[in-house]
């Protein structure tokens, strides 16, 4: 890339560097770094022509992602904050391409910079929203955990 004085690195970072997440610390730490680090990267290939971006997206719905849109009635709010927040794979990496050359960090995806806004909170207030999401989002895991276990125990 140096030679041709032209190139794009993306890397891909998370959410999760926003902010301090309390029960997310390791995650949390090196989603911080991978953002810490293309900006470090930014600053020493500044004179090359190398564009770098740093991609910090909330959740978007993948194959792995285990609550869909599609679970909820299409009539519900659920519905339409679900598939207005999380989008599906493909419109987010067409949305999270045209912001390369144009931003150096992005969340990118429009709804997903509306959700970091929610962030910029006092420390207090995002505390407690990203605290009461983190228990939410373990306790489901553990229950899911529990019934997997049954299930291979009852097998």
């Amino acid at each position: 890339m140096i030679p041709r004085n032209a190139g794009v690195v993306i890397n891909i970072s998370s959410a999760s560097s926003y902010h301090h997440m309390r029960y997310w610390s390791i995650y949390s730490a090196t989603k911080k770094f991978i953002s810490h680090f293309t900006h470090i990267l930014s600053k020493e290939f500044n004179n090359t022509g190398i564009v770098f971006q740093v991609v910090c997206p909330f959740i978007v719905d993948t194959k792995n992602l285990k609550t869909k849109a599609s679970r909820f009635p299409s009539t519900s709010l659920l519905s339409f904050f679900s598939s207005f927040f999380v989008p599906e794979s493909r419109t987010f990496v067409k949305q999270a391409l045209c912001s390369v050359g144009h931003i150096t960090k992005t969340t990118g995806y429009l709804a997903h910079e509306i959700q970091a806004y929610t962030l910029a909170l006092p420390e207090l207030m995002a505390d407690f929203i990203v605290d009461k999401i983190s228990l939410m989002i373990r306790k489901r895991a553990i229950r899911r955990n529990q019934r997997v276990a049954a299930k291979k125990d009852s097998s």
